[in-house]
């Protein structure tokens, strides 16, 4: 029995030993493992620290243009987090910026694999390939760019990358594709009331040789925007060029009204916009086309033939020495001034083929004069105008 019991005692001694080695072992794990975890939780935690202060640190370079250094500092950010896409992204970008174009155009390929439709990469794509004079590689990440996911404002990352599209075509002479360009971006902005926007569009139309389009969105920013010069003055000088004085008297006049005192304004510090608007308002005078009847259609053809035949003569005059005759063209010329001399205000009155005849002469008579003796000034150089854009009567 005292056998049996000292037994017992000591196996329970024994049990109650190693459980208690048991527990003290499972605490120092437990400690340890927490240990372990906090210092690992605490490294990556500043290892995510320092990334952050890295990559905030080359995208301040970035922002100063120092992409050498954003380069570096990008790189450490990407040692202590490889995977986050923001830091590959900006150090593409960085890359290429530094003029490290293949390395940038790789870098960038590389993440396209993953994502074929980001719209960001494609258009980094895009403008690398225009560094790299590659059009149709340019055009086709352009493209995929317009098309691509933008992940927020798609509309408006759209129409930017659309509208740097039709600047890279225009540079390439590719007009015609740079005005189907702009026809878009302008009809996706056509339901906005943002006269910045068009007055942008309208640009660009300017540029790509579409005055006609250029002069719709001015006209909206017009409207949109009513004390703002700038849409007047650049839709008056349409209007001026295309030979209908009478807009661009009015918006030429509205633009300097709105300049006035404005250092900042539509008026060009030369004068230039408010002599092109009297300029316009003295060729509604001139212009037979803008008269209101046929009479005083008649009164500005007699008016502007006696002008023409005065810069005739005198051009005549400097051209003619005691040893030559002057030019086959100006002999020409002097022989159909000397019926035209002759006809009167009835016969221009009567025959619409002799009036027709009258306004050939004089706009000849001005684009020959200034090509042999020089441009001409004050009226004589607003006939030439009139002559250059073949301005017809239409009554």
């Amino acid at each position: 029995m005292t056998t049996n019991a000292a037994l017992k005692s000591g196996r329970r001694q024994l049990m109650i030993h190693d459980g208690a080695a048991f527990l003290i072992l499972t605490a120092v794990t437990g400690v340890l493992f927490a240990v372990t975890l906090f210092l690992f939780r605490s490294f990556s935690s500043h290892r995510a620290d320092l990334a952050v202060e890295a990559s905030d640190a080359g995208k301040e370079a970035l922002a100063q243009h120092r992409p050498h250094d954003a380069i570096a500092s990008l790189r450490e950010a990407l040692s202590y987090a490889p995977n986050q896409r923001d830091y590959q992204l900006l150090l593409a970008q960085a890359l290429g910026e530094d003029g490290r174009i293949e390395e940038a155009n790789n870098y960038f390929l590389n993440l396209r694999e993953a994502e074929p439709g980001d719209g960001f990469i494609n258009l980094q794509l895009a403008r690398l390939a225009r560094q790299r004079k590659l059009k149709q590689q340019a055009v086709d990440f352009y493209r995929a760019s317009i098309f691509g996911d933008w992940k927020g404002e798609g509309d408006v990352h759209r129409r930017r990358v659309r509208l740097e599209l039709a600047d890279f075509l225009i540079g390439q002479k590719d007009l015609q594709e740079a005005q189907s360009e702009l026809v878009i971006a302008a009809s996706n902005a056509r339901s906005s009331s943002d006269p910045a926007l068009d007055m942008t569009i309208g640009d660009a139309f300017l540029q790509a040789g579409d005055s006609a389009n250029a002069l719709r969105l001015y006209q909206k920013a017009m409207i949109d925007s009513p004390r703002d010069p700038v849409a007047y003055e650049k839709a008056g000088r349409i209007a001026y060029r295309q030979g209908d004085f009478a807009h661009a008297a009015e918006w030429l006049e509205h633009a300097l009204r709105e300049s006035a005192g404005n250092p900042g304004s539509a008026a060009d510090p030369e004068g230039d916009t408010a002599t092109l608007q009297k300029n316009s308002e003295r060729l509604l005078a001139l212009a037979p086309a803008a008269a209101t009847t046929r009479t005083d259609r008649v009164a500005r053809e007699i008016h502007n033939r006696a002008l023409a035949k005065q810069r005739f003569d005198a051009c005549l005059k400097q051209s003619s020495t005691p040893k030559s005759l002057p030019s086959a063209a100006l002999q020409n010329l002097a022989a159909r001034w000397t019926s035209a001399v002759k006809t009167t205000r009835i016969a221009l009155l009567s025959d619409r083929t002799t009036e027709a005849d009258l306004n050939t002469l004089i706009g000849d008579t001005e684009i020959l004069t200034a090509q042999t003796c020089g441009p001409p000034k004050g009226d004589d150089g607003l006939l030439l105008i009139l002559a250059q854009r073949n301005v017809q009567p239409t009554r």
